[in-house]
């Protein structure tokens, strides 16, 4: 795995190094991990709280926001959605082309409530089970 961090959140590169492996195998996931490249950006310019591309197989830009009214947990949770996203995206279950969103083979249009779309309902879901399962396994580190 090779991460590349920009700008500087509520997490520390160190802690990425941790919680991004820890994240990835709870979901089944971390045996894609040593052919993975991120590039983790905290930025005070975007409109949600974070964002996921994958430009190439295994190269990912997240977006993280690094508002001032965010906090260290909020952050951490965002972490946690957006890999949900990397690991649909590695995996071909999501794709997206020309403004046409492809979720497990089905065609889904921008024009729909983007929050209801079932990638979103997943990576959602995820959060909340992944950053509480990281809370305590950090807290022991």
């Amino acid at each position: 795995m090779e991460l590349k961090v920009i700008g500087k959140g509520l997490i520390s590169r160190k802690e990425l190094l941790v919680a991004i492996p820890f994240m990835m195998k709870k979901m089944g996931a971390h045996q894609m991990l040593p052919y993975c490249h991120f590039e983790i950006e905290f930025t005070k310019s975007l409109a949600v709280k974070g964002s996921c591309v994958m430009l190439e197989k295994g190269e990912f830009d997240i977006k993280i926001s690094n508002l001032t009214n965010l906090t260290y947990n909020d952050q951490i949770s965002t972490l946690a959605h957006e890999l949900v996203h990397v690991k649909q995206f590695y995996r071909g279950e999501l794709k997206t082309d020309a403004g046409i969103w492809r979720y497990k083979k089905k065609e889904y249009y921008p024009t729909w409530n983007y929050l209801l779309m079932p990638w979103e309902i997943e990576a959602y879901g995820m959060e909340v089970g992944l950053a509480s399962l990281y809370h305590p396994y950090r807290d022991w580190e």
